[in-house]
């Protein structure tokens, strides 16, 4: 009953992701950088 409530109820004044270009652009940023850090920590530790 409360979840099939809560689209009613909400009443907040925040825009989606895709009406802010900067959140969009910080996300894809924040994405990559996870992966390529993910990718770079999988890599043998070689000596220099």
């Amino acid at each position: 009953l409360i979840l099939g409530m809560m689209p009613l109820l909400h009443t907040s004044k925040h825009r989606s992701m895709m009406l802010r270009p900067l959140s969009q652009v910080l996300f894809w940023t924040l994405a990559t950088d996870l992966l390529m850090l993910t990718w770079i920590g999988s890599q043998p530790v070689e000596h220099p």
